[in-house]
């Protein structure tokens, strides 16, 4: 990165990330009350490896918390110029009604961070 770059990087949601679900929770970890989803939050802020079921294979994931994302950033040495958890827009929710579950919980982070 040259002195005046800026970086770009998007993840999963550490609030996607953090549930540690186990056999038993499988198919519970959300729950449609009226209009609304309500999702499991567990382990969040125990960082580290995560096994899912993605389409019956096991996905190996890492999830960090948060706070150690950014204190990360920050320790090396780098300016956070923006944070955005997106959120559909009309246009989308008019083609992917079923996106306005993200209004429930955020499914991505977007950091830009340039160097200090």
């Amino acid at each position: 990165m040259n002195e005046d770059g800026y970086f770009i990087f998007s993840q999963e949601h550490p609030i996607g990330t953090g549930t540690n679900l186990n056999k038993e929770c499988e198919g519970k970890y959300n729950i449609k009350l009226g209009d609304k989803h309500y999702y499991l939050v567990s382990d969040y802020n125990i960082n580290g490896k995560r096994i899912v079921d993605w389409y019956n294979c096991d996905v190996v994931k890492y999830h960090r918390n948060f706070s150690y994302i950014i204190n990360t950033l920050i320790k090396c040495n780098f300016k956070i110029e923006e944070i955005l958890e997106p959120i559909p827009d009309e246009e989308i929710l008019s083609i992917k009604p079923k996106y306005k579950n993200q209004f429930d919980k955020p499914y991505f982070l977007f950091v830009r961070i340039s160097k200090v």
